[in-house]
């Protein structure tokens, strides 16, 4: 390392519960990323050759849930490279890791919604078929990715993904008040609200009798 990058360094070195608020999100993300490879494949062995509807959108859920662990990782890379260089860069991946991010993002929150779904169907409406089938569940996925993309596209065409310098990440900032607004207080909040209406659903039916769910 040269005199000039080592002054650099020291003259904006980080707080040290920089390097420890980083480190730790990289290990609880790679247990993340674990006990979703786990989960996966107890579901494989338990249930071959055949599935259930209901295991297959957990494995899905799960699986969303794991490339969104692998995102937050491969983000917070970054930023502990940052954090020991003592300064932020922005590098040219930065707008494509944004992008990723946000998109898994949303996929990882509709997929609790199609769970939360599965849930409803399976108490509530439990004497009905027609939501059985792995057609229905197709059509069901399709819907998803119909919502994913009309909650992802606005904020890419106005080219909401940025790069944060406090944090050192690529992602939709406050710098685009717009972008983030809509994706993580209008989206997120509406996801939310309806996978908890859902699940309260769900919850007061039980009370009456469990359904069996396929």
């Amino acid at each position: 390392m040269s005199t000039n990058n080592l002054t650099i360094n020291l003259n904006n070195s980080y707080p040290l519960w920089y390097f420890i608020n980083d480190i730790l999100i990289i290990i609880i993300n790679l247990i993340g990323i674990f006990t979703t490879i786990v989960f996966i494949y107890i579901i494989i062995r338990l249930e071959y050759p055949l599935y259930s509807i209901s295991n297959l959108i957990a494995c899905k859920t799960c699986l969303m849930m794991g490339l969104m662990s692998s995102a937050i990782l491969f983000n917070n890379c970054y930023a502990l490279a940052s954090d020991f260089r003592g300064i932020g860069y922005i590098d040219s991946l930065c707008h494509i890791r944004g992008t990723i991010f946000s998109i898994l993002f949303v996929i990882m929150y509709t997929s609790l919604c199609l769970k939360a779904f599965n849930r409803l169907r399976c108490i509530v409406y439990r004497i009905r078929s027609v939501s059985r089938s792995y057609k229905s569940l197709l059509v069901l996925i399709l819907i998803q990715w119909l919502f994913v993309a009309i909650l992802t596209l606005p904020i890419f065409l106005t080219d909401g993904v940025n790069y944060d310098w406090g944090s050192h990440l690529c992602l939709v900032t406050m710098e685009k008040p717009w972008q983030f607004i809509y994706l993580s207080k209008t989206s997120d909040l509406f996801i939310q609200l309806l996978v908890g209406q859902i699940d309260l659903i769900v919850l007061f039916v039980k009370k009456k009798g469990s359904g069996y769910c396929l």
